[in-house]
């Protein structure tokens, strides 16, 4: 891990983590509980401390780091338009929408990890010439 200083949190609350977890220039490193549901803790923190053992495992596969950079962007433009931007809103989740997330996102690392999920197609050139033997 680089001796550079890993910023994953602003004083509006706001956090640079995939799924409020995962920094994505920062592999091997992970966080729970920088959210606040409405209601208890532990409901977040069952399911994170879940895909991280899965992470850590090889059982899931993270997407790119640009992938969760632009997931990450996502997710503050959904936030800034529920909650006002102040410390403690900025924490905040609705617990049932990260939790459908997180189970996508647990998902879809599964079928990375198995090679499932294809490469982005390359750009298409021109289609071969027939062979006119």
């Amino acid at each position: 891990m680089s001796t550079e200083a890993v910023r994953v949190s602003r004083s509006d609350g706001r956090t640079e983590l995939c799924l409020r977890t995962v920094p994505p220039r920062v592999p091997g490193l992970y966080f729970m509980g920088l959210a606040q549901p409405s209601g208890a803790a532990f409901p977040l923190l069952e399911p994170q401390a879940e895909w991280i053992a899965e992470l850590i495992g090889g059982a899931v596969a993270l997407p790119s780091p640009t992938d969760m950079t632009r997931a990450i962007a996502r997710e503050w433009r959904r936030h800034r338009k529920t909650y006002v931007p102040t410390y403690h809103h900025g924490i905040e989740i609705d617990f049932r929408s990260y939790r459908r997330a997180l189970r996508r996102e647990r998902r879809a690392g599964r079928r990375r990890a198995r090679g499932v999920v294809p490469a982005l197609p390359a750009v298409a050139g021109p289609a071969p010439a027939a062979d006119a033997s």
